[in-house]
């Protein structure tokens, strides 16, 4: 029983090994020509920024509810968590710049 159970593990990782390594031998470098390659991943860039932005906003827009909550009800860990979720919020809201800040192209 356990000589079968280490025959199919071996199998299953021979397998998965020779799959990772047919695909990397397989790649082929694609030499794009003009722009309309990087304009359309800019755009795709663009959108994805803009789905990120709109989670932030909400995320900050949940904290801020949160913590005005919380100042009506005076509880200390209710403040604390909607203070975290506004500044998590601002955070994820300017991803964009702060990844330019640091350097990171995009």
């Amino acid at each position: 029983m356990k000589i079968r159970k280490s025959n199919k593990i071996r199998k299953a990782f021979t397998s998965i090994v020779a799959a990772v390594l047919i695909l990397t031998i397989a790649m082929v470098p694609a030499f794009a020509a003009g722009d309309g390659v990087t304009d359309s991943l800019s755009k795709f860039n663009d959108l994805i920024f803009a789905i990120v932005r709109l989670l932030g906003t909400a995320a900050c827009v949940w904290g801020l509810v949160e913590f005005a909550t919380a100042l009506q009800s005076h509880d200390g860990s209710q403040k604390t968590r909607g203070a975290t979720i506004l500044a998590a919020g601002l955070i994820v809201f300017f991803s964009k710049e702060i990844l330019a800040f640091l350097g990171v192209s995009l």
